[in-house]
């Protein structure tokens, strides 16, 4: 079994992944589909992979 320290570590760990800038986009459609439309999380996420494609061929 881990020990308290260590549980405590693994979770802060845990913690700091989830917060990462990568993670940051996700947010919005899981806050999305607890409300409206069934397909409103997946339009947020077109709309994003669509505007980030665009501006990276733009620049």
């Amino acid at each position: 079994m881990l020990e308290t320290p260590g549980l405590v570590a693994v979770f802060a760990a845990g913690v700091l992944t989830a917060l990462t800038p990568c993670c940051l986009p996700m947010i919005p459609p899981l806050l999305a589909g607890s409300s409206g439309h069934r397909f409103r999380p997946v339009a947020i996420v077109t709309g994003s992979i669509a505007s980030f494609t665009a501006l990276g061929i733009v620049t």
